[in-house]
């Protein structure tokens, strides 16, 4: 992968980030790559495409490109929810990476990677807005509303695959302590962040060209689903902890972050912003590690 291609590629990933980090200014534009204009490729403008949507807010157009993604995906209300988010969905993200083709550079992996990462990023806003943050707009019961078949939209009965997503999030121990909606978008973004992940560290993908801020996202997620429940999650906990020191690894001090996008105003915001979430996570379990 050239330097230019890793700037392009960072650059977007930064952006993504950006969406959930505080700024001083919102309005201040997005950093851009200061080499030549990006190559003109589906992959590269899908994925600006995608990113550009979730900075507006606009997150079920960001979740409408996975008919981009998964162009041979069909369901419906009928079919089974955990055959489909244990298996199907799963065994698609797989098809879409290849990490081991021996056709993909590496530039292309590292787009798809990053696609998958913003489709992830974009369902776990939109059922953060829908019921902790607001607006409350009301979203498809299916994160994939684009991928339905024909027949089916609007007209399928979700209850049971809304059901079963209770019933997933509920497995790992507790209850959940309130009526949340659109749960399946929580289990499609995990499902989406955990696969990508596992896959580009069984691959041959390196970390020095990768995504590196998955893990941080992954992380969210769990913890996002922790938050809806009514008790802690030990295995919640376990994975959070793999997550902090993955994430620390790689982003855990100002000299990585800086080494990574580069000297800009983010970096210490970017810094603080994870130490603070690890924080958090660390407060939550009553397990604070003095050290750090």
């Amino acid at each position: 992968m050239s330097i230019n291609d890793v700037v392009l590629l960072r650059s977007l990933e930064l952006r993504l980030l950006r969406c959930s980090i505080p700024s001083d200014d919102p309005s201040l534009p997005p950093p851009s790559p200061t080499q030549s204009s990006p190559p003109v490729s589906h992959l590269y403008s899908l994925l600006n495409d995608v990113v550009t949507l979730i900075e507006s807010g606009h997150y079920l157009q960001a979740l409408s490109s996975s008919k981009a993604l998964f162009p041979d995906l069909q369901f419906q209300s009928s079919d089974s929810a955990e055959l489909f988010y244990s298996e199907t969905l799963p065994n698609c993200v797989s098809s879409f990476l290849n990490v081991n083709s021996c056709d993909q550079n590496s530039v292309e992996l590292g787009y798809r990677a990053l696609l998958l990462m913003a489709v992830g990023v974009a369902a776990l806003l939109a059922f953060t807005q829908c019921n902790i943050t607001g607006p409350l707009d009301k979203l498809p019961c299916m994160p994939l509303a684009e991928l339905l078949i024909k027949d089916d939209i609007g007209g399928g009965d979700w209850v049971e695959w809304e059901a079963w997503a209770h019933k997933e999030l509920m497995s790992v121990g507790s209850d959940l302590h309130g009526k949340f909606s659109n749960l399946q978008y929580v289990i499609f973004a995990k499902t989406l962040l955990l696969r990508t992940r596992d896959l580009l560290l069984e691959g041959k993908f390196s970390s020095k060209d990768g995504v590196r801020s998955i893990t941080w996202w992954l992380g969210r997620s769990l913890f996002l689903q922790q938050r809806l429940l009514d008790e802690r999650s030990s295995f919640l906990f376990d994975m959070l902890r793999v997550c902090k020191r993955e994430s620390l690894f790689y982003l855990g001090t100002l000299e990585k972050i800086k080494d990574y996008w580069g000297a800009n105003e983010d970096c210490s915001t970017v810094l603080s912003t994870f130490h603070v979430e690890v924080g958090i996570q660390e407060l939550y379990y009553g397990r604070v590690d003095a050290s750090r």
